[in-house]
């Protein structure tokens, strides 16, 4: 997939992209045993988890809100948050990478000026110059 977007990259254009990658840590671990059962619900079942799952996320998050002891980027709206939970619980396929592994990419396709652009808690993206 990389590649192809590779090849619609004008000359000195910049490539972005962002990727899953591993978190260390006991919840993180525990969203992968509950994910790898759910992604294989029919989809009925996935949304009735999801909105369930939704509400005790965004009392957390209010909880922490109160608190401040979360950052306004990680305040979603509750549409926002039903999309971060099925993104995170429901597809079949996700993987994840790490920064070297995709800067090899870049570094493949000949791109330049490669760096990781932005960390967060379940991901990063990654940009470089097609030279």
């Amino acid at each position: 997939a990389f590649k192809s977007i590779f090849t619609a990259l004008a000359p000195e254009g910049t490539c972005y992209i962002w990727v899953y990658h591993m978190e260390p840590g006991l919840k993180f671990r525990l969203q992968l045993i509950l994910r790898s059962a759910v992604c294989r619900w029919p989809a009925p079942f996935k949304h009735i988890f999801v909105r369930l799952w939704s509400t005790q996320s965004m009392i957390r998050q209010s909880i922490y809100t109160a608190l401040n002891l979360n950052e306004e980027k990680d305040r979603l709206t509750w549409k926002e948050r039903l999309v971060d939970l099925m993104d995170i619980y429901t597809p079949r396929y996700r993987w994840m990478h790490t920064q070297e592994e995709v800067k090899s990419w870049y570094s493949e396709l000949g791109l330049k000026e490669i760096e990781t652009s932005e960390i967060r808690d379940w991901g990063f993206g990654v940009v470089g110059r097609r030279p």
